[in-house]
């Protein structure tokens, strides 16, 4: 996964991060812990098996298409926000 983050007028901040290190079994039984602690979700209950499920797709998608960009923010002061896996 590929973060950037660019201001006008100053630097850009790249960070690249193994996306298996970041959608794995371990981050979706931490995140549904804490998305059952922080998150009030009365209607939708997500349990880290249905996370585990969302990471295994996101990694499958990520070999299908390589360099595929999720986020893609302009705003009108120049500020540029762009994610990719």
């Amino acid at each position: 996964m590929r973060i950037l983050i660019h201001s006008s007028g100053e630097k850009a901040i790249k960070i690249a991060l193994p996306t298996r290190m970041l959608f794995n079994s371990l981050t979706a039984s931490i995140g549904a812990k804490a998305i059952g602690k922080y998150v009030s979700t009365d209607d939708v209950k997500l349990s880290s098996a249905d996370l585990r499920r969302f990471m295994k797709e996101i990694n499958k998608i990520k070999k299908q298409f390589p360099g595929l960009l999720i986020v893609d923010v302009e705003s009108s002061d120049g500020d540029i926000v762009k994610i990719s896996l």
